[in-house]
């Protein structure tokens, strides 16, 4: 049976235990927010957005990790004209592992790939919209990660900018239950600029790409913002 979480018009479902993506339900079709990994659940989801009897009207990732983009094949095999959406900065790293000029001067680190399964169809930048969806443009994860803001159900899907599995933390701060992000997280001190702006934008929810959905955002984010800045004290 598939892990399901429902809030607003979004569904978090997790994948192998500890991967979530988002299916986002609107008037005219579902977008879905990554794609997590290649697992079975991936066929029952496939299978949940055939019988609604509405299009998936677009596929969109909020950054290049393997575990927000293993299950892109399986979606794009069965739903293969639905497009896909990428951030056209992390498309630029996936094309070329370099930083720009306009990048902070911070070393990469492990798990940008050389290339994607597919092409994407749509280059996003900040302020793009998908459907009701605003895309943010939220570097320190990876160089050129997005996150998806409801404006009217004020939520955010971050992917990885921030964690909820084995407690609340922005992905950098380390998590015995799931270490993976902070192994990967390339810029800590971006990533804390990046959840002050979503303060800013009092969110209700917040969906993560691993871990519980976030239901006490206001409280939560203050909190995991001094943390990673006590973090960033000690590694400076």
């Amino acid at each position: 049976m598939l892990q399901i979480d429902p809030f607003a018009n979004a569904m978090q479902i997790t994948v192998a235990d500890e991967n979530n993506l988002f299916l986002v339900k609107e008037d005219d079709g579902f977008i879905l927010i990554d794609t997590a990994v290649d697992a079975p659940e991936i066929d029952d989801i496939i299978g949940m957005i055939e019988n609604s009897e509405l299009p998936l009207k677009a596929i969109v990732i909020t950054h290049s990790h393997d575990d927000h983009l293993g299950g892109l094949v399986k979606f794009k095999e069965a739903f293969s004209e639905t497009p896909l959406l990428f951030s056209r900065r992390e498309y630029e790293l996936v094309l070329k592992t370099e930083l720009l000029a306009s990048d902070k001067q911070v070393p990469l680190k492990e798990g940008i790939p050389d290339s994607l399964p597919y092409e994407p169809d749509f280059l996003l930048e900040e302020g793009d919209k998908v459907g009701e969806l605003e895309v943010l443009f939220t570097p320190g994860h990876t160089p050129g990660h997005i996150t998806l803001f409801h404006p009217f159900h004020r939520y955010l899907l971050v992917g990885d900018v921030m964690q909820t599995l084995g407690g609340a933390a922005i992905c950098g701060v380390h998590r015995d239950a799931f270490p993976k992000p902070a192994r990967l997280n390339w810029d800590l001190a971006q990533s804390i600029d990046v959840v002050h702006r979503f303060l800013t934008l009092e969110p209700m929810f917040i969906g993560t790409g691993h871990g519980d959905v976030m239901r006490n955002a206001m409280e939560v984010l203050p909190e995991t913002i001094e943390e990673a800045n006590l973090v960033l004290a000690v590694t400076k």
